[in-house]
């Protein structure tokens, strides 16, 4: 859980500003953002390391696992009794809470977004 909390961090302070909301809901917008890459990210290495071509039948069952993940998984992992906030007062102030990591989480959250072009460059779908 480390990289993801590290990744979720850079995500949300970017929008919660150290108190200073840049919008309503940081939490819920960064749990958007990097549930949703890590979501995708996965359906495409799922469709990738199985050499599947994305068909009406395969897309259902990527969506859905793109939704267990997102209102499962992560949900337990960030929102459940708010451990967005453990999450951010962990990492406020620690190792990394640098540039470098700032920048490198927002090209993880980039690249797994990427992903499922990668998936349709391969596939030519």
């Amino acid at each position: 859980m480390g990289l993801l909390s590290s990744v979720y961090f850079h995500v949300y302070n970017a929008y919660y500003k150290d108190g200073n909301y840049s919008n309503d809901i940081p939490h819920l917008t960064a749990f958007g953002i990097v549930g949703t890459s890590q979501a995708v990210l996965l359906v495409s290495l799922f469709l990738i390391l199985n050499e599947e071509i994305l068909s009406v039948d395969i897309s259902k069952e990527a969506f859905i696992g793109l939704l267990i993940f997102l209102i499962l998984v992560f949900y337990f992992l960030i929102l459940h009794k708010k451990k967005y906030e453990l999450i951010y007062e962990g990492q406020k102030g620690g190792k990394y809470d640098s540039l470098i990591f700032k920048v490198f989480s927002w090209v993880y959250v980039a690249l797994s977004f990427a992903s499922f072009f990668a998936y349709a460059i391969i596939y030519k779908t």
